[in-house]
């Protein structure tokens, strides 16, 4: 059985990001730290934030945690 660890980092504090003139995301939020795609999906509603490794990691484990601020659809 293979067990993830959460690390705890430090964060880097960085200046606020202003939107851009149409309230686009500007480029800099959408990759991560990394250089890794961060946008999973976007509508005119909801943006949701996530990058492929930790797709990857939430596909390997057998169970998911959250407070209820989150809804899940399996499908």
């Amino acid at each position: 059985m293979e067990h993830w660890a959460v690390v705890n980092n430090q964060s880097i504090p960085r200046e606020a990001v202003p939107l851009s003139p149409n309230s686009c995301l500007p480029d800099v939020l959408r990759k991560t730290d990394r250089g890794e795609d961060f946008v999973l999906y976007k509508s005119n509603h909801m943006i949701i934030f996530t990058c492929k490794s930790n797709s990857d990691v939430l596909k390997s484990c057998n169970h998911w945690f959250a407070d209820g601020t989150f809804s899940v659809r399996f499908g």
